[in-house]
């Protein structure tokens, strides 16, 4: 309908309502069947422009988590290797020891 096809030329453009050449009177008065469209429409582009912010939103975080969890997994590999190389040099180090 009306709505749906305002929806869409919003979302289309950033910014719905160039005002720089051509500012809204708000004293400009119009039918109430032309104010409810375009009060409907703005709701289903500002909705709409809410789910693309939280989709995005949700993405991000996703993979924020994502790298934490390979950040967090290197860092235990790396704490595993050093740990087994504590052990080796504490081995060599009493092997040392009892040969002198």
């Amino acid at each position: 309908d009306a709505a749906d096809k305002l929806a869409a030329a919003l979302l289309a453009s950033e910014d719905p309502a160039d005002t720089s050449k051509n500012p809204i009177s708000k004293t400009k008065r119009m039918p109430l069947g032309v104010a409810a469209d375009a009060a409907v429409a703005r709701l289903a582009y500002l909705a709409k422009r809410a789910e693309v912010h939280e989709s995005e939103t949700r993405n991000e975080l996703v993979g924020m988590r994502t790298a934490a969890t390979r950040t967090a997994a290197t860092h235990e590999a790396a704490m595993a290797k050093a740990d087994a190389r504590i052990a080796e040099l504490a081995r060599s180090l009493k092997e040392s020891a009892e040969s002198e």
